[in-house]
């Protein structure tokens, strides 16, 4: 048997709710006596104050009450006053009854909650004044009349949340108590809605620092969770910068900006302490509305939080070893692996292209540095294989060519491996591939200046040697190759000595301190920030002008040997002249003229940039080539 299901229980609305079809006719209430007139409008009102209807007091379809009668004018004022009453209260009844369900959000449902509470008590007053022994329309407006300033303000507010959801809705309470601040009977069920309707996003806010996790179900809240796409270079930086964001849209105005950005901050430390699986901060107090209006709680909360992040990526994760293998391996404050890490590389570097393999230069990384567990050897395997296959396919053409095309230390493959930090999660935050590959330019930059040094240092015993062999020889030509290679020798010792004394070793002393005394994560990013800006800043690559005038330096160190090398090797004979001697010296000379100027260049860029920037960290070295005159010709 199917079941007739009445269409009022079919219908969204609620039935005691929908007015009734009313006929317009209107009963002319003078012809009888005032005092029965009064009463029978009352009786309407009594009902009407409740969200129901009466006989002369009727609702219509624009959900209005109209009076369907002919009144004197003196009960009309009263009825005047009461009327917009009933609207107000039927307006905000049916708010909370339609919106009650929490597919609105939990804030509108608490609110919805917090009215029906407050309506209830409105009913029960109207009950009260309708049990007076004696009462009258004026009795009505009397008792009523504050209740009334307050169902205004609420409907104002119901107007202008009717169509929201979240922390908005709170910030239209809150600006509401801030408005009626001076009248108590409006200020005290404004506060105690608002108290109620903030309920959710306290414990929102309460599961997020406390778990690191975010209930928001129908997406009403201020921290919103972004996805990290797989293709982004650097999804651990992402991560913390991008992963969990504040939605501005729905963030509530009563906290400060300031507090919010800690509640963020702290829900990100312990959602990266759950990730770890490890014991996340017990909660001691519940969150309260003073406790997020007001920083010091929340601080403490945070750096707690914090503590407990912090103290796991110095024990579990080791982050002190890895800045220690940083500098000590990668920006080479152990010397000692250089000498080593050039011994076993060199001589492989230098044998033919097509005898260098890319499998040959991953075996001779590991051998170096394999045993440091935090390095991570970077090959450039697709572009080392392309110019891996064009060496080949030279070398199958013929002998001879090959031959021409000999790697030396100064072209050679080194260009297509660096070093890097090894690092995972949750470390990857604080040392994200950004950093990671700042690093490995850093040993790239480095590993250039250690090369030509080299370069000169062999350079050195080669021309003493050729001098003791030739030590009956006179030639002023021969002593001045030799004192311009000092000088430049001495400016390449000098630009070594700067990074690593002035530039380096203070920035990661400094910064290592920093960290040691860090309390939150954040400030740990902020010092690795600067500990990376300081070298940066330290190695040349802020300025473009003066980045440039080193390099183009390098590339005249390099030039300069090869030239000087030529040279003694042209004059290795008891045959040639001095006139010879001192054509022969011309490209080395050549190359002294460009290392002058390009040194002068760089001197004048260092010191417009000391003044510009008010930075004295170029001052030593500046000062160091200008008194020492490493950039003229000696005599």
């Amino acid at each position: 048997m199917e079941l007739d299901i009445p269409s009022f229980l079919t219908n969204d609305e609620l039935p005691f709710l929908n007015p009734p079809d009313y006929s317009e006719d209107q009963v002319d209430l003078r012809e009888i006596p005032q005092k029965d007139e009064e009463s029978a409008l009352m009786k309407d009102l009594f009902s009407c104050l409740l969200g129901g209807d009466g006989t002369y007091i009727r609702r219509t379809k624009q959900n209005k009450y109209l009076v369907q009668a002919i009144l004197r004018d003196s009960t009309q004022s009263f009825i005047d006053q009461l009327i917009p009453i009933c609207d107000k209260f039927y307006y905000c009844q049916k708010f909370s009854e339609t919106h009650y369900y929490l597919k609105y959000g939990k804030i509108v449902h608490t609110v919805c909650n917090a009215i029906r509470k407050y309506l209830l008590q409105f009913m029960e007053q109207v009950s009260e004044i309708e049990a007076l022994p004696v009462k009258s329309l004026p009795v009505i407006c009397i008792n009523i009349s504050k209740s009334a300033e307050f169902l205004d303000v609420l409907s104002e507010i119901v107007t202008k949340i009717e169509n929201l959801k979240g922390p908005k809705i709170c910030t239209i309470i809150h600006q509401a108590i801030s408005t009626n601040r001076g009248l108590p009977y409006i200020r005290e069920p404004l506060t105690a809605l608002f108290n109620q309707s903030v309920q959710p996003i306290l414990e929102y806010i309460e599961k997020w620092i406390y778990e690191g996790k975010i209930d928001d179900p129908y997406n009403e809240f201020f921290i919103q969770t972004n996805d990290i796409s797989p293709d982004i270079p650097d999804p651990h930086r992402t991560y913390w910068n991008d992963h969990f964001t504040c939605n501005e849209e729905n963030a509530p105005m009563f906290i400060p900006s300031a507090i919010i950005n800690l509640i963020i901050a702290t829900g990100k430390v312990q959602s990266i302490i759950a990730d770890c699986n490890k014991q996340q901060l017990k909660q001691t107090n519940k969150i309260t509305i003073s406790s997020i209006q007001y920083e010091g709680e929340l601080q403490e909360i945070y750096k707690s939080a914090s503590n407990i992040l912090i103290s796991e990526m110095f024990s579990q994760y080791r982050l002190m070893d890895i800045f220690n293998t940083i500098w000590n391996v990668i920006l080479f404050r152990r010397t000692d692996l250089f000498n080593i890490f050039y011994r076993v590389a060199g001589n492989k570097m230098r044998r033919d292209k097509s005898e260098i393999s890319p499998a040959d230069l991953e075996d001779l990384m590991s051998i170096v540095y394999k045993p440091f567990e935090f390095i991570s050897v970077k090959l450039e395997k697709q572009q080392l294989l392309s110019v891996y296959t064009t060496i080949q396919s030279v070398t199958i053409k013929g002998a001879t060519k090959q031959k021409n095309i000999r790697i030396t230390s100064g072209t050679t493959q080194w260009e297509f491996f660096t070093l890097a930090p090894k690092v995972s999660w949750p470390i990857s935050i604080v040392i994200s591939k950004e950093f990671q590959e700042k690093y490995a330019l850093f040993f790239r930059f480095i590993l250039l200046w250690k090369r030509i040094e080299r370069k000169f240092s062999n350079l050195y015993s080669f021309v003493n040697t050729f001098m003791r062999k030739h030590s009956k020889t006179s030639s002023m030509t021969i002593l001045k190759v030799s004192a311009i290679r000092f000088s430049i020798h001495t400016f390449i010792s000098s630009l070594i000595n700067f990074i690593s004394t002035s530039v380096i070793h203070p920035s990661f002393s400094k910064f290592k301190s920093a960290i040691q005394q860090s309390t939150t994560v954040e400030e740990i990013i902020d010092h690795h920030n600067m500990l990376q800006q300081s070298i940066l800043k330290g190695l040349f690559f802020l300025n473009k002008d003066v980045f440039k005038d080193v390099m183009y330096i390098a590339a005249v160190c390099e030039k300069f040997a090869s030239e000087v090398r030529s040279f003694f090797k042209s004059i290795d004979n008891d045959i040639t002249t001095e006139e010879q001697r001192q054509k022969l010296s011309d490209p080395v000379l050549l190359q002294f003229q460009r290392f002058k100027k390009s040194v002068n260049a760089l001197i004048n860029n260092l010191n417009a940039t000391s003044k510009n920037e008010a930075s004295s960290v170029f001052t030593d070295f500046v000062l160091t080539v200008t008194c020492n005159r490493f950039y003229l010709t000696p005599q």
